[in-house]
């Protein structure tokens, strides 16, 4: 396994022991990487993105294990159940698929009424939440068909969805920088904030108190769920952000940025804490294992990249 040690920025605290990537091997016909997502068990890492495949990786071993074959477009969102049986994931060409994990099969396709942007799922797996090109967020039961979706409205399309540990809120984040929360359980719009700019990311604490966007503006916003209202005290430097996440403990925010570069960012003051170099493009996807030690990173130049999670 080739090992690289990203170059390092001229910050006190940063140490090259901490920056040790794993390259997953990239196959051929792989191309730009749009989202990556691990299991729930920690065992495998999904990734998707313009080669029209869902790949699954083997954590352990840092080899692909599978490649999903049935997508026709650029595959934008891949999400697992909670439960880790099935994985989903959706296409520009508006399909959204079902698979089962364990024999790699696919159980279902249903077409949606737009092309597919982001995706979500509720904790107890009964809603996925479909991001669409059209200014939609799309409720799909996965027991079901894609007929007469309950809807939740956008003003553009939805770049980024969240859900909280509970499935109270919803979040999500649209083009044009608007940001919209809502009752997980009545479908109410409860709140909606604007972050100037194209919106590209959107991550939720995992308390569900602070909601945190990244714009093409290049700022990252944090704003409290209960009021909607900016989050005294945070200022973060001025980011170009493609991907946010929070640690799994909230002590720390990963954003990764449109020059390759990933910052932690701590997320009651905004100040970044460490910043690395670890990509030659956008880092578009962020993924934080469940025990929360190790990070993993999809990029434009094609890379999926496994290491561990640095610390404050």
């Amino acid at each position: 396994m080739r090992r690289l040690i990203p170059a390092l920025l001229a910050l006190p605290f940063l140490s090259a022991a901490a920056l040790a990537q794993d390259v997953l091997p990239v196959e051929e016909d792989q191309r730009a990487v749009h989202r990556v997502v691990f299991s729930p068990d920690g065992k495998l890492l999904a990734t998707c993105g313009t080669d029209t495949f869902v790949r699954l990786w083997d954590v352990a071993a840092k080899k692909q294990v599978a490649k999903l074959k049935g997508h026709t477009g650029d595959v934008n969102g891949i999400v697992f159940s909670p439960d880790g049986k099935t994985l989903y994931s959706g296409e520009l060409y508006k399909h959204v698929k079902a698979w089962e994990v364990a024999s790699q099969k696919m159980l279902k396709s249903v077409e949606m009424p737009g092309g597919v942007y982001s995706m979500a799922v509720s904790p107890d797996g009964k809603k996925v939440y479909v991001g669409s090109k059209e200014p939609w967020v799309y409720v799909w039961d996965p027991a079901g068909g894609a007929e007469d979706l309950p809807k939740l409205r956008s003003d553009n399309e939805v770049s980024g969805i969240a859900v909280s540990a509970d499935g109270k809120l919803v979040v999500h984040l649209d083009g044009g920088g608007e940001v919209f929360l809502w009752n997980g359980e009545s479908g109410e719009l409860t709140k909606r904030m604007k972050h100037a700019g194209y919106g590209n990311a959107v991550a939720l604490a995992p308390d569900g108190k602070t909601v945190v966007t990244g714009s093409s503006d290049g700022s990252v916003k944090a704003w409290d769920a209960a009021t909607g209202e900016p989050k005294a005290g945070f200022s973060c430097p001025d980011l170009d952000v493609r991907s946010l996440v929070y640690a799994t403990n909230g002590k720390l925010i990963y954003a990764g940025l449109a020059d390759g570069h990933l910052k932690v960012i701590d997320p009651a003051t905004g100040a970044v804490k460490k910043d690395l170099v670890i990509t030659e493009g956008p880092v578009q996807s962020i993924a934080v294992s469940p025990d929360g030690k190790l990070l993993a990173t999809g990029s434009l130049d094609f890379s999926v990249k496994l290491w561990p999670a640095p610390a404050p």
